[in-house]
């Protein structure tokens, strides 16, 4: 039986050093004058970063190897966060953000992260078994390196359940697909992913997923807000107007904000206020985190969801 007395744990399993370039304008072909900013980053250690924000205890769990690696360890040791690591034989990857200063957008080139060895991969694996006991909550998120199988998440969504430990998932693809399956309580994904992953409208992929036992499907829509989906209700909830800076990385920001308030006993239509006031607060920051002076009950406060029809 789970104890439930230990930090959430958060499973970084393709960890990056996200290099932010700062450029006025990006003119492919040409040579560009770059500021760059370095952290650590990664689907899940922007999660993580959410999370601590929100108050809540995390212990990250991931590969990271080669000088990058030792980058990420010592930037996360800094944040305050607790973390055990797989050292790989392959360095972790770099994912450069370009940051045009004189439009709202960015561009992004993700590395693919580094080959993970079986022994590698059962390694972390074991390390996920011996703290899923005693956690009160498993966040699966980000893509896999190659040589980790797609059905990894999904094998750790039944090891989680078999331990009464709920889970939340942020994926796309074969990975998706296969931890969708499982039947993770939350799952979160913004709505190009879902309609490349499933092939349809969110409505419709949605009502699957709360068949196959998810209890919330949130899916996230840029400037557009988010969508949520439960047997008690739909939502959406708008993005507040904001000075946009940098939005890679706000929807790591979203799901932390879902998580925290699942973990507080919170409604969908409430989760998706504080998770919308998360990812919107990521998004004036340059780098993927939320800004110490955001007043995030403020902003959620300000959020008024519309109850859907379908």
């Amino acid at each position: 039986m789970n104890t439930r007395d230990g930090p959430v744990i958060v499973v970084s399993v393709n960890t990056a050093v996200d290099r932010v370039l700062l450029v006025p304008e990006l003119n492919p072909g040409e040579v560009h004058r770059v500021r760059e900013q370095e952290e650590a980053g990664g689907k899940s250690i922007n999660v993580a970063r959410s999370l601590v924000r929100h108050g809540v205890p995390v212990e990250v769990l991931g590969f990271a190897g080669g000088a990058t690696g030792a980058f990420v360890r010592q930037r996360v040791r800094e944040h305050g966060i607790e973390a055990r690591w797989v050292e790989t034989q392959g360095a972790a990857r770099t994912c450069d953000i370009v940051v045009e200063t004189n439009h709202p957008r960015s561009t992004v080139f993700n590395g693919e992260g580094p080959e993970v060895s079986p022994a590698e991969s059962e390694a972390l694996e074991a390390m996920v078994l011996e703290r899923l006991p005693h956690c009160p909550f498993l966040v699966l998120t980000g893509s896999l390196c190659p040589g980790v199988p797609d059905g990894l998440y999904a094998r750790w969504i039944d090891a989680a359940h078999a331990h009464g430990v709920p889970v939340a998932v942020d994926a796309y693809g074969p990975s998706l697909r296969l931890a969708a399956s499982a039947g993770p309580e939350i799952v979160k994904v913004n709505e190009e992913e879902l309609r490349e992953t499933f092939g349809d409208a969110p409505p419709a992929v949605a009502s699957q997923l709360l068949r196959r036992g998810a209890r919330w499907v949130i899916v996230t829509r840029g400037g557009e807000g988010a969508v949520g989906f439960s047997a008690e209700g739909n939502w959406h909830v708008p993005a507040p107007e904001i000075e946009v800076r940098n939005a890679t990385g706000s929807g790591d920001a979203f799901l932390g904000g879902v998580v925290s308030a699942w973990l507080r006993g919170a409604d969908l239509r409430t989760a998706l206020k504080v998770a919308t006031a998360a990812g919107s607060a990521s998004a004036t920051n340059l780098m993927a985190a939320i800004p110490p002076e955001a007043d995030l009950e403020r902003l959620a406060e300000r959020l008024v969801p519309t109850r859907l029809d379908h």
